[in-house]
């Protein structure tokens, strides 16, 4: 059995080139490993450039196919988000949140205001905005009292959108909140 040393120096070395290839081979490493997924969400919630945000890729592409791996873990990226300072590691653990779909209930209002600082922040990339704009839909969901507070955030924050797909899917979104 490998060590934690083992297992991140692995996952580091698999990590120094990307490609389309590489993330599903690494995907499919972490499904099937669980020390490596872990060393994985334990490497993304560092801010070790370029580590932290191809690790936030992996656990968001496993994700994608198995959301009960990374539920334990949830509580942690929660408490973490103020933490990142990598877009691209933002956007793999906001993909992942809007994903899974199980957030405590004690949590929704930490990642509801970072979603909605996400949006206000005019530096923050289009991917960022959308994976927000997604959580908060879900929370509304949930909660339909917020519907209202979050139309306004996105409404407001429509012209400054500066992708057209992002400023379809904020419209799209509004229609369902009203």
């Amino acid at each position: 059995m490998k060590s934690s040393n083992q297992i991140e120096n692995e996952i580091k070395e698999d990590l120094k080139t990307v490609s389309k290839i590489k993330i599903n081979q690494w995907k499919n490493k972490a499904m099937n490993n669980p020390d490596y997924f872990d060393t994985a969400v334990k490497i993304g919630l560092t801010n070790q450039k370029p580590y932290c945000w191809r690790c936030a890729w992996i656990i968001s592409k496993v994700t994608m196919e198995n959301k009960s791996m990374v539920k334990p873990y949830i509580p942690e990226i929660i408490n973490n988000l103020d933490n990142f300072k990598y877009d691209s590691q933002i956007g793999g653990f906001l993909k992942t949140l809007s994903i899974c779909n199980a957030i405590e209930e004690d949590q929704m209002g930490i990642l509801a205001d970072y979603c909605i600082k996400i949006i206000y922040n005019t530096q923050r990339p289009s991917h960022n905005k959308y994976y927000a704009i997604q959580i908060l839909l879900g929370i509304a969901k949930k909660y339909p009292e917020l519907s209202r507070e979050f139309s306004l955030v996105i409404e407001e924050n429509l012209p400054f959108f500066t992708k057209p797909y992002l400023r379809k899917y904020g419209k799209g979104v509004l229609a369902q909140l009203r």
